[in-house]
């Protein structure tokens, strides 16, 4: 694992002092080994965690000197692009010399890297195709910074602290930020799939991989399965750097289970953590032990309380924006587990679900639209329904039919669903003025996969992972890593995989109601028995029932002057969320944490409160 940043300024020289204080913001200052290149207007550094078996060792140069490359990278096709003895920059180094700027297309990898070519005067900038190493980055004319991390773009003397207004709504809607905007005004994320070129005569961005739906009904069942198999198990194998044990996530659930098992066709020294939650609702420990068990590894279990929360400052700083998925929690207590033991590398079965169906939004909502068009045709659902809803005085029975949209107009409940609040009266009016509010997050989002090729099932497996998996639980997964020097392993998200899942028809992905149905028989000799008919449980912290036992802290940091000073939300509305906090089972409690982590985002980031303290 590796941390990179680096500023290219075509005006004037790099301001040295302040640069070695934005080096010091980066996670995992223990890495043992840092360096860094300065030249006229150009500065890049690298901070490395050793992983026995790989060479990571950078910055990287050719003959002269005149290209120089860092970054965070594996390329797994070494051997088929013939440098199997190059080191892993190398590789790219190489590549670059050879084919030029586009030659990113050919690399099979995982990567955020940086180049920069003296003689060209041009930086490039490189993201891999799933966006599974973080590179973001701020550009003011002739000015570029970018890091692996926003809070080292934060130190850069010229930035001026702001955030965001569009991204705040954006986080706001969906418990994550959605955006290649960030929530600090100004820095951008390098979008999945694309490549960044910065030069004299500005920046340019260009993608280089999407991922397309090209489902191919020629295939069989028994073909479809073999070929997963296959998939699968290279995309585990060729992450594997060493004989060394290797240290795993692990859930009750069949994605990480199938990540253990297949581990285990390649190495017998696994360490396995699961985290429950001490009797707070749905917890997972015992089928999380049973799977451990069957694959003999030795398995760790971690029980998390209320009290945890102590270390939310420390969480909510490594995360860089706010998410109030608080599955950060897990991830980040296994982590420190898992690098206190001595592991580099760890394994996840992250954002199978998205690739291979684990929700029943991807069944529900196509099957709703089809008993839509039938009964509801045309304007009947989205127009003449409404309209005479709207006519109703207000009432229980007046929201029951209009909550009945799942079946006149499914798209919008689709949308409706997601969105916590009542935006017009959660933001004040000034809040209000620097957004649009005529354009809805989700449902913007949801416009986009309508329509275009395939089924529509298969085009909502792929906003999920455009969005949900992208900047969501990728990201989440990233972080809490990233935190503990940590080399995060998600081999159900390879590229490879992702490709083959878009031609698969999906009818075999969703199967007499067992989701992932095909991924479930290409690992039908590996998984536990138990898992291979149990249907999808979501990994959720108690967030609902917590929330009450942390009522006077709610209180303290979402006060009267707190909201004031914000200017985002509106105090009447804020006061009835907290008139239900006592109610362990109510949705506002979700409303009340995504409320609470922005607020403790703008404590660390903007008014510069101690994150290493307890804030709990």
């Amino acid at each position: 694992m590796s941390s990179i940043l680096g500023i290219c300024n075509f005006d004037r020289n790099i301001d040295k002092v302040n640069f070695s204080s934005m080096c010091k913001a980066l996670s995992y200052s223990e890495g043992k080994d840092s360096k860094k290149h300065i030249d006229k207007g150009i500065a890049l550094f690298s901070r490395v965690n050793s992983i026995e078996g790989l060479d990571l060792s950078q910055p990287v140069y050719n003959k002269d000197e005149s290209i120089v490359v860092i970054g965070d990278a594996r390329c797994f096709n070494k051997k088929k692009l013939g440098f199997e003895d190059s080191s892993e920059l190398e590789v790219f180094l190489k590549m670059y010399e050879k084919y030029g700027p586009s030659f990113i297309s050919m690399i099979d990898g995982i990567f955020a890297i940086a180049v920069w070519d003296l003689n060209k005067k041009k930086l490039f900038l490189y993201k891999d195709k799933i966006a599974v190493k973080p590179l973001f980055y701020y550009n003011d004319n002739n000015l570029l910074v970018f890091s692996s991390e926003q809070k080292a773009i934060l130190r850069y003397h010229s930035y001026k602290l702001d955030y965001d207004r569009e991204a705040v709504r954006n986080f706001l809607t969906f418990r994550y930020n959605y955006s290649d905007d960030t929530l600090f005004k100004g820095i951008k994320k390098i979008p999945a799939g694309s490549f960044l070129e910065f030069s004299k005569e500005g920046l340019k961005i260009r993608r280089y991989y999407s991922t397309l739906i090209k489902e191919d009904n020629s295939k069989s069942e028994r073909y479809l399965t073999r070929r997963l198999k296959e998939l699968l198990l290279d995309s585990v194998e060729k992450r594997l750097v060493s004989d060394k044990p290797v240290a795993a996530f692990l859930s009750g659930g069949v994605d990480s289970g199938g990540t253990v098992g297949l581990l285990k066709q390649f190495t017998d020294n696994i360490h396995t953590y699961s985290v429950g939650f001490a009797g707070y609702g749905f917890d997972e420990l015992k089928r999380a032990k049973s799977t451990a068990d069957f694959y003999s590894t030795e398995h760790t279990e971690i029980n998390l309380k209320p009290d945890i929360m102590k270390k939310f400052g420390k969480i909510i700083y490594a995360l860089d924006e706010p998410m109030a998925d608080l599955a950060s929690i897990p991830n980040y207590v296994m982590s420190e587990y898992a690098q206190k033991k001595g592991f580099n590398i760890v394994f996840s079965g992250e954002t199978n679900d998205e690739v291979w169906g684990g929700y029943e939004e991807y069944v529900e909502v196509p099957n709703r639209m089809k008993i839509s068009k039938l009964f509801f045709p045309g304007l009947i659902g989205k127009k003449i329904i409404p309209s005479f809803i709207s006519l109703l005085p207000n009432s229980k029975i007046k929201t029951l039919i209009d909550h009945c949209d799942r079946y006149y107009d499914p798209i919008r409940c689709y949308n409706r669903q997601i969105n916590f609040y009542d935006e017009e009266k959660l933001y004040t009016s000034q809040f209000k003025n620097y957004v649009d509010m005529s354009k809805k997050p989700k449902t913007e989002i949801t416009k986009r996969y309508l329509k275009g090729s395939g089924s529509l099932n298969n085009r909502l497996l792929l906003k999920s992972i455009h969005y949900l998996a992208i900047h969501g639980y990728m990201v989440k997964a990233d972080r809490m890593t990233r935190k503990f020097g940590l080399d995060l392993n998600m081999p159900l998200i390879d590229s490879s995989l992702v490709d083959f899942s878009f031609t698969v028809p999906f009818r075999y992905k969703v199967k007499n109601g067992t989701e992932k149905y095909l991924y479930r028989q290409a690992l039908k000799s590996i998984l536990p028995p138990v898992l291979l008919k149990r249907q999808k449980r979501g990994f959720n912290v108690p967030t609902r029932a917590w929330i009450p036992e942390l009522k006077d802290h709610v209180l303290h940091f979402l006060d009267d002057k707190t909201l004031e000073k914000r200017g985002i939300f509106e105090k009447r509305y804020i006061h009835q969320l907290m008139q239900k906090i006592n109610n362990p089972n109510v949705v506002e409690n979700q409303d009340l944490w995504n409320l609470l982590v922005l607020e403790l985002w703008f404590r660390i980031y903007f008014d510069g409160m101690d994150f290493k303290k307890r804030l709990f």
